[in-house]
């Protein structure tokens, strides 16, 4: 693609999704969906904004596992945040929100933004690993 006589790579349509899903997780995590207007921050984290969708999918393997969602909303407007059809909004906050669970199943997540503002997700994945937490 040429932009006068210059090349511009720019011009062209990509398909994130695989660089998203590498920035919310692991290998089991695929993103399905994606809204054009999504975009990779600095941090290499995923950012919404007003309008704008992610649908994501973390395959389980038959065995109980752990399940980390981390995200931060900023601006005025809400996150909702769908994981296996049930849905639940998340405002503007200065720490970032962190749900997590467990089971054995393949699992869906879905996030919406709408307002001003972002939402930057940080983590979407089947949490595998050792824990050592000390008081």
């Amino acid at each position: 693609v040429t932009n006068g006589t210059r090349s511009d790579i720019g011009a062209l349509e990509g398909d994130w999704r695989k660089r998203y899903a590498r920035d919310l997780g692991s290998a089991r995590t695929t993103v399905t969906e994606a809204s054009p207007a999504v975009t990779e921050s600095a941090a290499r984290s995923v950012v919404l904004t007003d309008g704008t969708a992610l649908a994501v999918t973390c395959r389980g393997d038959g065995g109980e596992h752990r399940y980390l969602l981390s995200f931060r909303v900023s601006g005025t407007g809400s996150l909702s945040v769908t994981v296996n059809g049930v849905t639940q909004e998340y405002g503007p906050s200065a720490d970032p929100y962190t749900v997590q669970f467990s089971n054995s199943i393949d699992n869906a997540f879905a996030f919406a933004y709408a307002g001003d503002g972002t939402a930057e997700l940080l983590r979407a994945k089947r949490n595998d690993g050792l824990a050592i937490i000390l008081r």
